[in-house]
């Protein structure tokens, strides 16, 4: 039986709803800017923007792998002159479009493209007995075996799990030497998605060990945050909590879970496509300044800051953290 192909005109990304603009703006004061011709509708945000200043970023989907941009078909020439133009405008550094659609693929004279990225969507519509026997990899169906071995106990919750899900993500995002955002933030998420968001959180003997926030959006399940403390890797609980992801958006008739982004090559993307998940492109398209450049996260000061950040006390890593991860639009 062929697989079923995710949508190309993908419009199920948790940017695309209003609750997401809620989120950002009320939890981090980010400004939104909006722009509109015949061939596309984008919304930008940026963290830094004031106005008659100049400098500065502003990004579609912050915080998310994609979205934000609403486009009619091919994008022309003079869709590329009104952006470069809107930049100018607001006197911003940079442009970031993150899209799936690879819009601007005929105008890398005037947008620098990074195709770094990919997505993973895994199809949910035949039941999670065919992900089970169809779709995941010998490996991954051992170590979900392994893991249930365990005998987790697997809650599914909202407001009342969000201080388990937030000690785990603080602490496993500490681990990886990455910022987290503020437990202001993912409290907002699941106040303005209301039923849309939901959080599963796993306990081995009374204590959460993983979490993951998840957002309905459409027919489409997405887990922007989630994740599991290191020093249980080896019990293979991440693949409890997936299993149970898609157990759950299975038993909900949703069509497809997005597994989320990795880049191009890491052991993550491995990861996903053992599940069966689909890769999926991931555009990041930037219009930017004279002399600018796209940052550069494999930077060796990044790396170096990465491994600074790994020393850190959790409540020292929880008190800076949403100050520099806010920024990363």
């Amino acid at each position: 039986m062929e697989k079923a192909q995710p949508p190309e005109d993908y419009r199920n990304s948790p940017a695309e709803c209003d609750a997401w603009d809620n989120v950002v703006v009320s939890t981090y004061g980010l400004v939104r800017r909006d722009f509109q011709d015949d061939a596309t509708a984008i919304k930008f945000f940026s963290k830094d923007y004031r106005e008659g200043k100049s400098g500065g970023t502003f990004s579609t989907a912050p915080y998310l792998t994609d979205g934000g941009v609403r486009g009619g078909g091919a994008i022309t020439r003079e869709s590329v002159d009104r952006l470069a133009a809107f930049r100018r405008s607001l006197g911003a550094d940079c442009l970031l479009v993150r899209t799936r659609h690879d819009y601007f693929r005929d105008f890398a004279d005037a947008v620098h493209i990074d195709r770094s990225y990919l997505t993973f969507m895994l199809d949910l519509s035949g039941g999670a007995d065919r992900i089970w026997q169809k779709e995941m990899n010998t490996k991954s169906r051992n170590q979900t075996r392994k893991g249930l071995k365990c005998n987790p106990q697997v809650r599914f919750g909202h407001r009342e799990l969000l201080d388990d899900f937030y000690q785990v993500v603080s602490r496993a995002w500490r681990d990886l030497g990455t910022p987290t955002h503020s437990k202001a933030f993912y409290a907002n998420i699941l106040r303005y998605f209301g039923d849309n968001a939901t959080i599963i959180a796993i306990h081995l003997d009374g204590a959460p060990v993983s979490a993951a926030m998840l957002l309905t959006c459409s027919q489409t399940l997405h887990h922007p945050y989630a994740c599991t403390i290191k020093k249980y890797n080896s019990l293979c609980i991440n693949n409890v909590l997936y299993w149970k992801i898609i157990e759950w958006g299975c038993a909900r008739g949703l069509a497809w879970f997005d597994m989320g982004r990795s880049m191009i090559g890491q052991g993550t993307a491995a990861y996903k496509k053992s599940w069966g998940g689909q890769p999926v492109p991931v555009h990041y398209n930037y219009f930017l300044a004279p002399g600018r450049r796209p940052p550069d996260y494999n930077s060796r000061l990044i790396h170096l800051a990465t491994a600074a950040w790994k020393c850190l006390p959790v409540p020292v890593a929880n008190l800076l953290g949403p100050r520099l991860i806010s920024g990363v639009l």
